[in-house]
């Protein structure tokens, strides 16, 4: 795929801006940033601005050829994006982008928390092409050791861009300062994290946060509304040194419960996030390590071990969960259960998800398991008062979809009211395999108007990846790139 260096009109002169049209509002997004990028310092430029750079050889092997540095990653996908938004290039398939292997991505360790304007040393991996792909190394192994340290962030999703079909491969991350994952796509857009590991993690409040807000940065923009008259006076309201300084959003609104979003089929929805094979060790966050606000999580045959929060994962404001093929918690240390779901959210099923010893010292609720809230109480802000019922680790009648469609659905609430006790169980290994990869990206191809059938064929196709203790040579294959696919293979 040819690049070319890049001119865009200033953002004032650009057309307003219809939540119908997500191409202008990428459009919007990408302009804006191409304006403020040739004066930043970090961006790859020319006489007449950016230059396309492409990926590398590795230093770190020798042969892989990939990129070492993520912010010359971002500027080529975000000059890739205004090619095809300028109809100078036809969208790819598929994109596949290669992390250099046995690299460490440096975003800074010592950055001081209080200065809203400290900037982390590289742009974080910020997705803008449907059908992106990013890989450890070329197969997107674990071992092959592509570990992101510090910085506020490593993955953004902007609240401005639909994005569907997002992979990442084999990525480490560790020491994130804020939130590793921002998750703020809007609600349409879907995410997996395949085989990745969250390690030593030590600040912020949430380690992923799934959270969309209507004015979270951007939002829909409508005619005459605030954000068109915004932008219309602040040129730089897309700032490309925001990149480097973004930090979590909504946590004062999530606090008192009162967040104002756009309200859509009564919900307050946030994108889809899968996680397969991933880990999550050792991390320390205030609140939570999943934040699932209004979204659609999907967990299968992960593992949470030894990490400190409040909540494991926590799911609010009518969000959607689903756990299988083995999902274990063991050694974390929480006071409202592993898994907590409020009033408003469904725990679609937790097939074969198993636990022991998650109950910390300062533990309210002692339940080993899912605590269920009741309505009426306000579990994360007012412990002292929290009632509800602890639904203990493989008990299905805690779910919302049974094996046999015809059946009625019981309520999410639905649980043997208790406070809970310690269940031991086993951990039966992690990776994951073919099987698993293929269902943690069916579910948000397939929709969430189709949810309960999904999770029907999953529950009966459980057997091909239950006993699946690894990634096997199969596997592989089926995770390898297809060179030449792509303008950055």
């Amino acid at each position: 795929m040819r690049r070319r260096t890049s001119r865009c009109a200033p953002c004032h002169q650009l057309p307003p801006l219809l939540a119908s049209s997500p191409a202008l509002l990428l459009g919007l997004f990408v302009s804006c940033l191409l304006i403020t990028s040739s004066h930043a310092q970090t961006a790859p430029t020319s006489a007449t601005g950016m230059t396309f750079v492409g990926p590398q050889t590795c230093e770190s092997d020798g042969f892989t050829v990939g990129y070492s540095n993520t912010t010359t990653l971002f500027y080529d996908i975000l000059l890739a994006t205004t090619d095809i938004l300028e109809g100078n290039a036809a969208p790819d398939d598929e994109y596949n982008f290669v992390l250099c292997p046995y690299t460490v991505y440096d975003f800074g360790t010592a950055l001081n928390p209080m200065d809203p304007n400290e900037k982390q040393q590289m742009i974080g991996l910020i997705p803008l092409l449907d059908n992106s792909h990013y890989y450890c190394g070329d197969d997107g192994q674990l071992s092959n050791s592509c570990v992101f340290k510090g910085g506020w962030y490593h993955v953004l999703f902007e609240d401005d861009i639909p994005l569907n079909n997002v992979t990442f491969y084999g990525l480490t991350f560790e020491r994130s300062l804020d939130a590793s994952v921002m998750a703020y796509g809007q609600p349409n857009n879907d995410a997996a994290f395949i085989n990745c590991r969250w390690k030593n993690n030590k600040g912020g409040n949430f380690l992923v946060d799934n959270f969309w807000h209507l004015y979270l940065q951007g939002g829909i923009i409508e005619p005459g509304g605030r954000r068109e008259q915004e932008l219309d006076s602040r040129t730089n309201s897309f700032d490309v040194h925001s990149l480097l300084t973004r930090r979590s959003k909504g946590i004062q609104i999530r606090l008192n419960r009162r967040r104002q979003l756009q309200s859509i089929g009564g919900d307050y929805p946030s994108m889809y996030l899968g996680f397969a094979g991933c880990s999550f060790e050792q991390n320390e966050l205030n609140v939570a390590l999943v934040s699932n606000d209004g979204g659609f999580l999907d967990l299968t045959k992960c593992k949470f071990e030894s990490n400190k929060a409040a909540v494991i994962i926590a799911n609010v404001m009518s969000a959607k969960l689903a756990m299988y093929g083995a999902t274990h918690f063991v050694d974390n240390d929480d006071m409202i259960g592993p898994v907590f779901l409020d009033s408003t959210s469904t725990l679609l099923f937790h097939e074969k998800t198993t636990g022991e010893n998650n109950i910390g010292e300062n533990n309210v609720v002692r339940c080993e398991g899912i605590f269920l809230e009741q309505p009426g109480f306000d579990c994360l802000n007012e412990l002292e008062t929290c009632d509800g019922s602890c639904c203990q680790w493989g008990d299905t009648s805690c779910d919302f979809a049974r094996e046999d469609p015809t059946a009625p659905a019981p309520m999410p609430g639905a649980a043997s009211p208790s406070r809970g006790s310690q269940q031991p169980a086993s951990n039966s290994g992690g990776g994951c395999g073919a099987s698993c990869k293929t269902f943690a990206v069916l579910l948000p191809i397939i929709g969430v108007g189709a949810i309960v059938s999904s999770i029907i064929y999953l529950r009966r196709s459980r057997n091909r990846y239950d006993d699946d203790d690894g990634i096997s040579e199969d596997d592989e294959t089926s995770m390898q790139r297809q060179s030449g696919e792509s303008g950055f293979s």
